[in-house]
């Protein structure tokens, strides 16, 4: 069986990809190095015992990688890539929101329960951690 590649050019990819995010993951490289080697505030991880990586392609990827990685240790690890929170999300969650775009309608929904739920945890006297991360 005789497999077919069609070439992509430029102009092709822009008609689909108007924010032109190809060059935005043409740089994945060079902005993760430059995001480890830049000064960071260090997180208080005392209490997670659950992380919820959510993003959608490759935003969604970075939290399989991180899945893999921690599925050897007591911390549980959900991927999400879709518009919902797990029900086990707790005080004892850390939930961190990848979208390169920063505009993505599943993270940004993710990220609307995050806050609804971080709100509701604050009145009960408890802290409730999210991140996000984006490139824009």
């Amino acid at each position: 069986m005789l497999i077919k590649f069609k070439t992509l050019d430029i102009s092709t990819i822009e008609k689909y990809d108007s924010q032109k995010m190809y060059q935005v993951y043409d740089k994945w490289h060079q902005i993760a190095k430059e995001s480890f080697e830049s000064e960071q505030k260090c997180e208080d991880f005392e209490n997670i015992e659950h992380i919820v990586f959510a993003g959608m392609g490759g935003s969604g990827a970075i939290g399989d990688m991180f899945a893999a990685i921690l599925s050897k240790t007591k911390i549980h690890v959900n991927v999400v890539k879709g518009y919902v929170l797990p029900e086990t999300v707790d005080s004892n969650t850390l939930v961190i929101i990848v979208s390169v775009s920063g505009n993505t309608i599943e993270s940004s929904s993710v990220l609307k329960s995050a806050k609804d739920l971080g709100r509701r945890k604050r009145r009960e006297g408890r802290l409730f951690k999210f991140w996000v991360i984006t490139q824009f």
